[in-house]
C-alpha cells in the first residue's frame, strides 16, 4: 500500500470516459492494479461531456481524501516497479505537488518552477491541496479552463508561492489516443523517460528457476517444452525432477536451455510429493533464485507467453503464487489472444497452468510441506493463503497445456486412490458416480470452509498486510 508519512493510505481517483471502449477498459484496468495495491480508487467518469466539469469533481474526490491524492487521467499505462518508486518520492517529498508524468522534452528529477508547469496525466496532491485547488477553482468557467484547466494548476501555484516536484523518469506512460478534451491536440504527448514494460524492475531471466517435475515416458514433452522455453522465455534455468528410468544417457538437452540441476527418482510419487523434494533438493544444492516458475511438462509456451508481470508481482509483499492463463487445445488460441489483458485477479485456488510464479519465501513454505502422495496440489496455494498470502490469475500471458495427457498424472492417478490432504480447510466436493481416483472434484475458492478464510485474515493482519 501506498501512504502518506503519517501511515496514511494515499487515495487514487481515475478520471475516465465511459463512452469510449478502450479508455473505459483501461479506467478499470488502472483501478484493478491500484486496488491491488491495497489503496482506494474511485472511477471519476464524464457525465456531462466536459473534462473540466468531470475534473472538478476528481478534485472534489480527492479533496474529501484524508490524506494525499494521485490524479491518474483513463489514458495512461504504469510501468513495472512504479508502487516502490511512488511511494520513495512521497516519502521524500511529503509536502509536494509530484508530476509522475514527465512529458517531453523530459525533465531531469527535481524542483521545477510554476510556469513550466502541463499536463496532470497522474499528479500527486500533498494533504489538502486537491481541497484548496478546488476552493480557487470555485465556479470559475472560461473556455481557458475548459481547454486548459491542467495549465491552471500553474497559476494556482504561483498564487501559493510554491512549485512542484518533477519525478524522472516517469512512472507512466501516455496512449496515442485521440485527446478527450480537444480532438485537435496531437497524439505524440509521450514521456521520453519512461522505461518500457521489462525494464524496470525486471528480474534477469538467470535469476529465476522453471521447476519442472516430469515422469519416464513423457521425455517428449519434456524436449518440447524445453524448446518453447528457449524461444520464448530464453535464459531462464530449469531444474527437473525426473521419476523412472534415468534418461540422460539419451536426452538431449535443446540448444540455449540450461539445466541448473536434475534430480533422478526411481519411481513416480506424484506431483506434489516429487515438487516438494525437487525445491529440497534445489536449496542444498545451494541454488538461490530471485523466483520460481513451477511449469508442467505438458505446457508449450507461446509467442503470447508473459512470465515477467507474473514473476514481479509475485515478489510484492503479501503475495504468494500468480498463476499465468492456460488454453487446452491450439483451436482456443485465437480467442483466446483478444480475451489477454494485463491484469491479475485475486484467486485463492490456482495451480499450475501456463506456469505459476512465487518468490524465495513462499517456496521455503513449500519446502516444509510434507513430501507425501496427494490427490491434488492443493495444498500449495492454500498453505500460502493460510500464511495470509494473496494467490492472483494473471490474464496477460498465454500457454498451451494439453493437460491429462497419457503417462502423467492420470496414470499415477488411476494407479490407486491417492489422500486428500487439506479436509480441514476445504469441503471437497463429491462427483457422484465417478472412479474411486476421480470421486471428488478440483477444489475452487468456493470450497474454503470459513476457517480458512478466518486464518487467512489472522496471519494477514499478523504480518502487517492489508
Amino acid at each position: 500500500m501506498i501512504v502518506d508519512a503519517d501511515g496514511t493510505p494515499v487515495t487514487f481517483a481515475v478520471q475516465a470516459v465511459p463512452w469510449e471502449p478502450m479508455r473505459a477498459r483501461r479506467a478499470e484496468e488502472l483501478r484493478a492494479e491500484i486496488e491491488q495495491q491495497g489503496n482506494p480508487v474511485t472511477i471519476v467518469w464524464d457525465r456531462e461531456h466536459s473534462a473540466f466539469e468531470t475534473w472538478k469533481r476528481v478534485l472534489d474526490t480527492l479533496a474529501e481524501a484524508p490524506g494525499s491524492g494521485v490524479l491518474v487521467e483513463d489514458d495512461v499505462r504504469f510501468c513495472q516497479g512504479w508502487p516502490g518508486r511512488m511511494q520513495q518520492t512521497i516519502d521524500r517529498r511529503p509536502h509536494d505537488l509530484i508530476r509522475f508524468f514527465n512529458p517531453a522534452p523530459g525533465y531531469p528529477e527535481g524542483e521545477r518552477p510554476e510556469d513550466t508547469f502541463w499536463s496532470d496525466t497522474c499528479l500527486r496532491f500533498a494533504p489538502g491541496d486537491a481541497a484548496d485547488l478546488r476552493s480557487w477553482v470555485g465556479d470559475r468557467d472560461t473556455q481557458f479552463l475548459r481547454d486548459y484547466f491542467d495549465i491552471a494548476i500553474g497559476h494556482w501555484l504561483r498564487l501559493r508561492r510554491r512549485r512542484y516536484w518533477q519525478h524522472a523518469p516517469s512512472l507512466v506512460q501516455h496512449e496515442r489516443w485521440t485527446s478527450a478534451v480537444n480532438p485537435n491536440r496531437r497524439t505524440d504527448r509521450l514521456a521520453v523517460d519512461f522505461e518500457e514494460e521489462g525494464s524496470m524492475g525486471k528480474i534477469d531471466p538467470a535469476d529465476t528457476l522453471v521447476v519442472m517435475v516430469t515422469v519416464e515416458g513423457r521425455e517428449e514433452m519434456l524436449h518440447k517444452f524445453l524448446r518453447s522455453l528457449a524461444r520464448q522465455e530464453p535464459g531462464r534455468p530449469v531444474a527437473v525432477h525426473h521419476q523412472g528410468a534415468d534418461p540422460r544417457s539419451t536426452f538431449e538437452v535443446p540448444e540455449g536451455v540450461e539445466i541448473a540441476t536434475w534430480m533422478q527418482s526411481p519411481t513416480p510419487m506424484g506431483c506434489h510429493a516429487a515438487r516438494v523434494q525437487l525445491l529440497r533438493h534445489v536449496h542444498e544444492q545451494g541454488i538461490t533464485p530471485a523466483a520460481f516458475i513451477n511449469v508442467d511438462d505438458d505446457v508449450t509456451l507461446t509467442p503470447h507467453t508473459r512470465w515477467d508481470p507474473a514473476i514481479e508481482h509475485a515478489l510484492q509483499p503479501g503475495v504468494g503464487f500468480v498463476l499465468t492463463n492456460w488454453i487446452k487445445h491450439l483451436s482456443e488460441y485465437p480467442k483466446a489472444v483478444e480475451r489477454i489483458r494485463d491484469e491479475f485477479i485475486a484467486q485463492v485456488m490456482v495451480y499450475n497452468g501456463g506456469g505459476m510464479a512465487y518468490g524465495p519465501e513462499v517456496a521455503a513454505l513449500m519446502r516444509d510441506l510434507p513430501a507425501v502422495p496427494a490427490r491434488f496440489d492443493d495444498i500449495w496455494p492454500l498453505t500460502a493463503y493460510l500464511h495470509g498470502r494473496r494467490n492472483y490469475r494473471y490474464r496477460g500471458s498465454l500457454a498451451l497445456h494439453e493437460i491429462m495427457r497419457a503417462g502423467g498424472m492420470r496414470t499415477y492417478m488411476r494407479s490407486e486412490p491417492r489422500p486428500l490432504l487439506c479436509e480441514e480447510w476445504i469441503d471437497y466436493r463429491p462427483v457422484l458416480g465417478a472412479p474411486a481416483d476421480r470421486n471428488v472434484a478440483i477444489p475452487m475458492d468456493s470450497d474454503l470452509r470459513p476457517a480458512a478464510r478466518e486464518q487467512h485474515r489472522a496471519a494477514r493482519a499478523e504480518r502487517g498486510w492489508t
